[in-house]
């Protein structure tokens, strides 16, 4: 199977695309590209600490973010937040995806 653009865009859910690219940023070691639940769980993967409150704050303050997002990611220390499909798809590195994908179809 080739995976294309249409595959990312027919996913079942979003939550789908983001495990993806999480794997992906993981087995790549692209650590500040991984996209987070909007959650207090979520939050405190990056935030955890009293030292880190003042962190959080200036990321939201200078970021795009918005609490009821599903999802965030850190784009330059800021909090970028989204929701959709191709919101998250805006948000992550589409050609670098699918040429890992397709390589791991290959081995």
């Amino acid at each position: 199977m080739k995976y294309t653009r249409d595959y990312l865009y027919e996913l079942e859910s979003t939550d789908d695309l983001i495990v993806m690219w999480n794997e992906f940023c993981s087995h790549n070691s692209w650590y500040d590209d991984e996209i987070y639940d909007n959650s207090q769980y979520g939050l405190e993967m990056c935030f955890a600490g009293e030292d880190n409150l003042i962190d959080l704050a200036r990321s939201i303050s200078k970021g795009s973010y918005n609490y009821g997002d599903a999802y965030y990611k850190l784009v330059d220390g800021n909090i970028v937040s989204f929701t959709w499909l191709g919101q998250v798809l805006d948000n992550i590195d589409v050609d670098e995806l699918l040429n890992w994908l397709n390589e791991r179809e290959e081995e």
